[in-house]
């Protein structure tokens, strides 16, 4: 039987490979934050740096 991946590592791996250029500056979360294409349908529930509050 094939290991299955979770929804969130689905949704993280799929914006990881459609937004994230090492070249550019920014982690990959930081780069997917900044993601310009709203009416992407995963555009609602992609990983984003979580704020901490301080």
């Amino acid at each position: 039987m094939a290991d299955r991946i979770s929804l969130r590592a689905a949704i993280n791996a799929h914006c990881k490979s459609c937004s994230y250029d090492k070249e550019e500056p920014g982690g990959w979360r930081q780069q997917v934050q900044d993601c310009g294409v709203p009416r992407c349908a995963l555009y609602a529930v992609r990983p984003v740096p979580k704020v901490s509050e301080g």
